[in-house]
């Protein structure tokens, strides 16, 4: 009996051991280095929300190098002569810390306004 009850102490010890070892080994932080929104229409990013987007990096630690992109493909632009205008693919990437993440938004903001004015002046 004896021998029983020790075999026993020794399995419930072995086996919570190993579910507290499975319990701290689930608790590890996902964090992101990069992000990057592809759209083929312009109207997509007026209406981003920008916060929402940011939002994927607040697990980083404030020093963590974040990288944001934004991508336009296939983007048809038509003409007032009826003429239209493709533009296969254009990036933008803006890079920073993640403690400069109101920063980074801001650029990211007036590239896309740039952006915007070009396709503008193409499309007279």
């Amino acid at each position: 009996m004896k021998l029983l009850k020790g075999l026993l102490f020794i399995v419930l010890l072995q086996t919570s051991v190993f579910l507290v070892a499975q319990e701290k080994a689930n608790k590890t932080a996902v964090t992101v280095s990069e992000i990057i929104i592809t759209a083929n229409n312009v109207e997509e990013f007026k209406a981003m929300d920008w916060d929402d987007l940011f939002a994927v990096f607040e697990n980083n630690a404030s020093k963590d190098s974040i990288r944001v992109g934004i991508r336009f493909e296939d983007l048809n632009l038509s003409k007032k002569n009826g003429d239209s205008l493709l533009v296969n693919a254009m990036q933008v990437m803006v890079a920073d810390i993640s403690e400069n993440k109101e920063e980074l938004k801001k650029q990211i903001k007036e590239n896309i306004n740039t952006i915007m004015k070009f396709l503008r002046k193409r499309r007279k």
